[in-house]
């Protein structure tokens, strides 16, 4: 019998918010950005010792902003040693380098696209899987129509690593929230309060969809989640911790970005705060095909809601 493979995070935005959180609270504390960055040892992919990003979408309305896709990676096949990743959490960041306002839409994992190379359309998750970044990258940047310039990867379990290392998260849970899946080995269960969580508690707020409001409500929770985890980032006791961090994550990242790149991305946020951090979800609908969930992509949304990132106007 083939093992199973370990349980996705699906879409676990709250990947993301440390680097960005890390970068806004040494500014906000009035840190010498070089001498964090100094420690940072940020890995590069092998992909990019090969080729550099180097968009085809060149477009005037797009210099002065700043374009990262973030993956969120699975373990690959338990049964199979070379399996390659599906990215269950993708991400379009765009960092206005004017005002520092950061627009973050966030991809389901099921979205259909075409991914250069196949012949239909499938989930957005398995262009990672196919080609890695790399391929990943391109495919997305072909959908979408705007420059990719940047891409960060991170394994699904170093977020629960992240949040304990910090300390955990206070937090009020607006609802008792519990599902159990055996299958994959998943139990959440939640109680209505104000508590204290830690990182998997973190991850299964996160996570939990199984409600009436689907992936909308889950948006919604990690939209809240940004803010208290940037509102906890910046207090002085876990800024002391940032030495560990920024160890975990050397440990668990892949991207382009280079040192210099992240003093950049500091130096463009330097004027942000959360009032400046916007949230959407990647317009279409969830629908069953085929006896599976899917999103089904409203490309006519879609294209408005990129005309909104790249005119300065806050997404809505």
């Amino acid at each position: 019998m083939k093992k199973r493979r370990k349980i996705r995070w699906s879409r676990v935005l709250l990947l993301i918010v440390f680097l960005i959180a890390l970068l806004i609270g040494v500014v906000w504390l009035g840190k010498n950005i070089a001498v964090i960055v100094q420690g940072i040892q940020l890995k590069y992919s092998e992909l990019v010792a090969e080729q550099k990003l180097h968009s085809k979408f060149q477009d005037e309305k797009f210099k002065q902003y700043a374009n990262i896709l973030f993956f969120g990676l699975d373990d690959g096949d338990l049964d199979q040693t070379n399996s390659g990743k599906r990215a269950d959490a993708v991400f379009l960041i765009s960092i206005n380098k004017q005002t520092g306002q950061i627009n973050i839409l966030s991809i389901p994992a099921t979205a259909q696209i075409n991914i250069i190379g196949k012949k239909d359309q499938t989930d957005i998750s398995k262009a990672y899987y196919y080609g890695g970044a790399q391929l990943a990258v391109r495919s997305i940047e072909n959908f979408l129509e705007v420059p990719i310039h940047h891409y960060i990867a991170l394994d699904w379990n170093s977020f629960e690593k992240l949040v304990n290392e910090m300390g955990g998260i206070n937090l009020y849970v607006e609802k008792d929230m519990q599902y159990i899946d055996p299958t994959v080995n998943l139990s959440i269960n939640l109680k209505q309060g104000y508590q204290h969580l830690n990182g998997l508690e973190t991850a299964h707020y996160a996570m939990f969809c199984k409600d009436e409001l689907g992936e909308v409500g889950r948006v919604k929770r990690q939209q809240k989640l940004i803010k208290v985890m940037l509102d906890e980032f910046i207090k002085i006791d876990t800024i002391v911790k940032l030495p560990k961090v920024i160890e975990l994550i050397n440990q668990h990242i892949t991207t382009s970005l280079s040192m210099y790149d992240v003093a950049t991305l500091a130096k463009y946020i330097n004027s942000s705060s959360p009032e400046n951090l916007n949230m959407e979800m990647l317009g279409g609908n969830n629908i069953v095909a085929q006896n599976k969930e899917i999103w089904a992509v409203d490309k006519e949304k879609v294209n408005g809601q990129m005309e909104k990132m790249f005119i300065n106007k806050n997404i809505e």
